[in-house]
């Protein structure tokens, strides 16, 4: 798997989605990302895909509904994202019942600025 999900010095967790994603990715990256958001305080996640293919097929959103319960933040910001993937992005928000708490950005800082900010 080339995809990062890491915790950065700032304190976001970051996913980062490289090339293609197939459900097994999926899988790996949310049982990552759901040990990262398992932490104390608030959860905020920055997801980076500007490396991603836009070919998320159906086995892939059908893999995230079985672990979309597991996934939850305070707060996530999305940049990276072309206009397909941002409709696609939003169908996958759904299914981890995450679009109240999740934004698109065009810019990584401006990403990290709301982020950052307090929460409501």
């Amino acid at each position: 798997m080339q995809h990062r999900v890491y915790r950065s010095d700032d304190g976001l967790t970051r996913v980062q989605v490289i090339g293609s994603v197939t459900p097994e990715d999926v899988l790996q990256v949310a049982r990552l990302l759901s040990k990262l958001l398992a932490h104390p305080g608030p959860t905020l996640v920055l997801i980076d895909q500007s490396q991603v293919d836009p070919k998320f097929g159906r086995s892939g959103r059908r893999a995230l509904e079985t672990i979309a319960d597991s996934l939850a933040w305070d707060r996530g910001a999305v940049i990276g994202s072309s206009h397909i993937n941002r409709m696609l992005a939003r169908i996958v928000l759904e299914l981890v019942r995450q679009t109240e708490r999740t934004r698109f950005f065009d810019t990584e800082a401006d990403a990290v600025a709301w982020l950052l900010s307090p929460l409501d």
